[in-house]
């Protein structure tokens, strides 16, 4: 669970979002359980300071990061110290586990210290279950892993389900939840971040929980849900039913693999590259074998990657996170899954089209990153 809640009640807080080649900052308060944006702004920086989600220059990402926060003096008389990290790496590691609880008084409320606890008593199955993954994925034996966030995906009390236990009463306590695991040298990266910021970091947010989270709160929820967070060099499937997640899985490409097409086969500049990449609709047609070539393979990567998830794997609504999907990109995807025979899927672009969300729904990567708040379906 995401512990903003609890660290930031009635205050403001910073979220940082660190991109391959710019920063995001926005500056938030949460009052009573509200959330609102107060300021956000973005600085571009160096391709070469993080390369495939991983930070490899700390000193340039911490210049660029304070100099996005020094623009946020210009406009609050106050910046806060709190800070939440939206944090994605290849070497994030997932465990999915359950639980049965049996409390010992029955008439007593439940409330979040108690899940807390519950928590804990599981970390250490989560712990041995990813010892030897954790060693083939970063290639390290004995690599020392940190559990960075836990998400509670479904829990019932006495076999009837709840969204939110906090108060409820009852005996028999059943909870799946995802404990996320980072190795401890990339968790120390972020932290010193934060120290050389002065300021406190007070959550972890991985951005495969996180796009599911959104949509807690919309009619989305008790859906069938996909989730596709394009990343510059990852792409991320999430697939979600009845508000549980279900499971993900991370291509290995997106935006970088057609920018090394346009290098090396056209010979193209990176600012052409760019700008043919940032105006997709109208460069599409100077360029529509190579962009037509790119999304088979990755429309397909990404069905693959979906059943691998569940051979049984279904779902009604897609949501796309990118900072540059278009209306192009959408309608290829709906095409895409026509053919495959998920006519009846509806495509949406931003994450949520709930008015309450609109105000964030422009600035959010992991990402609400919506442009029109169209949807795009039969």
């Amino acid at each position: 669970m995401f512990k903003v809640s609890e660290n930031t009640v009635n205050s403001d807080f910073i979220v940082l979002d660190i991109w391959t080649y710019k920063i995001k900052v926005l500056i938030c308060n949460i009052t009573e359980g509200n959330l609102t944006l107060i300021w956000s702004a973005e600085v571009p920086q160096s391709k070469s300071d993080v390369v495939d989600w991983e930070i490899v220059n700390l000193s340039w990402v911490s210049a660029t990061i304070k100099k996005a926060i020094l623009k946020a003096w210009e406009k609050l008389e106050n910046i806060p110290d709190d800070i939440v990290v939206c944090f994605n790496s290849q070497y994030l590691i997932y465990n999915f586990i359950g639980m049965n609880y049996l409390r010992e008084d029955k008439n007593s409320q439940i409330k979040m210290s108690e899940i807390d606890d519950m928590i804990k008593k599981v970390e250490y199955k989560s712990i041995e279950k990813i010892k030897s993954k954790a060693e083939s994925r970063v290639g390290i034996i004995d690599c020392e892993m940190k559990l960075i966030t836990t998400s509670i995906t479904s829990i019932s009390i006495d076999g009837q389900r709840f969204s939110n236990p906090i108060w409820f009463t009852g005996k028999n306590i059943r909870f799946n939840l995802i404990n996320v695991f980072a190795p401890v040298s990339k968790y120390n990266i972020f932290s010193s971040l934060i120290r050389n910021l002065w300021k406190n970091l007070i959550s972890i947010i991985p951005i495969p929980i996180s796009l599911p989270k959104l949509v807690e709160n919309t009619p989305f929820i008790n859906d069938e849900n996909l989730f596709i967070d394009f990343g510059y060099s990852k792409t991320t499937v999430i697939l979600q039913n009845n508000s549980e997640i279900l499971g993900f899985n991370v291509i290995n490409f997106w935006w970088s693999l057609l920018e090394e097409h346009f290098k090396n086969d056209l010979n193209l500049s990176y600012f052409e590259i760019k700008d043919i990449m940032l105006n997709l609709d109208i460069n599409y047609e100077k360029y529509k074998k190579t962009f037509d070539d790119f999304f088979d393979v990755l429309f397909e990567s990404v069905f693959i990657a979906i059943f691998d998830i569940s051979s049984s794997a279904s779902f009604r609504n897609i949501f796309l996170s990118w900072s540059s999907v278009t209306d192009l990109v959408k309608e290829k995807l709906k095409t895409f899954f026509d053919d495959k025979n998920f006519s009846k899927v509806k495509i949406f672009d931003p994450i949520i089209e709930d008015e309450s969300f609109k105000d964030l729904g422009k600035y959010f990567n992991p990402s609400l990153s919506g442009r029109n708040g169209r949807g795009i379906g039969k």
